[in-house]
């Protein structure tokens, strides 16, 4: 399903213009990322995008496309709409309580979560997809039609971006 909305990628790119989008190919291929991990995380989701002979419903994608443009709007021309959580606790079990260690676990938390903010829309897709969920690069790149090099070569720039914003000055 989500290749046959990959497929129409003209078409959303078309849509995307004609509201006004600066940047109508990161906005399409945010929604796609954004479209492929839904449908991991709930199967089925793909189905309210076509009818019932299998046509995509123009008119629902373009609401979808509308909507992802309105939401990059509303939060100041900045990509926002990945919304993630790092789990912070980095002790072992029965280990005691280091205030010094947490205060440093802490901050390297917050420079990790700084550094994904920072990220543009396609990078902290990626790094939700990749590196969070551990799906692989055919994987991302089936649903998403985006090369596995340029995934790839995304990665890279997203760990040295992570290993530069937490770099110890």
């Amino acid at each position: 399903m989500i290749e046959a909305i990959a497929q129409a990628r003209d078409v959303m790119v078309g849509m995307a213009k004609s509201i006004g989008s600066e940047y109508p190919e990161d906005l399409i291929q945010d929604i796609i990322l954004t479209l492929i991990e839904r449908e991991a995380a709930k199967e089925g989701y793909l189905e309210r995008f076509f009818d019932d002979e299998g046509r995509i419903k123009l008119n629902y994608l373009f609401f979808v496309i509308r909507n992802a443009y309105i939401d990059l709007k509303r939060k100041d021309s900045k990509w926002k709409t990945v919304e993630f959580q790092i789990e912070k606790d980095f002790r072992s079990e029965g280990e005691p309580y280091d205030v010094e260690a947490d205060i440093a676990n802490q901050k390297l938390y917050e420079k990790v979560v700084d550094a994904v903010k920072e990220m543009d829309a396609f990078h902290r897709q990626l790094f939700n997809l990749k590196l969070r969920r551990g799906m692989s690069y055919r994987e991302i790149s089936e649903g998403s039609y985006i090369g596995r090099n340029t995934l790839a070569h995304g990665v890279k720039k997203i760990k040295k971006h992570i290993q530069d914003a937490t770099r110890e000055d």
